[in-house]
């Protein structure tokens, strides 16, 4: 069931609060993983992760019948895996 949201920017900032979780979780996930990595590390992995999630999901919406491929979705998306991430190192800090 696809919903398309058309009310003046709220899709690209649903976009945004989604990849969101997904890059606080992500920079969660990895941090459990090594405390080695950087705080830029950890923030670029994360966001490189992130945004290639958009892409694929971007890519699969091509094969999907009323959904339409977008790179302003997928910008969205990136800039959410971001601010997730610089997020969570943020109150990881305190």
């Amino acid at each position: 069931f696809g919903v398309n949201v058309e009310i003046g920017g709220l899709d690209k900032i649903l976009h945004v609060v989604e990849y969101g979780v997904l890059g606080f979780i992500l920079a969660r996930a990895f941090v459990g993983t090594s405390e080695k990595i950087s705080t830029r590390g950890l923030v670029l992995i994360t966001f490189i992760i992130g945004t290639l999630y958009g892409l694929t999901d971007e890519f699969h919406q091509y094969f999907t019948p009323g959904r339409v491929v977008s790179v302003l979705d997928l910008i969205a998306d990136a800039i959410g895996s971001f601010l997730g991430a610089a997020a969570f190192t943020a109150l990881k800090k305190n």
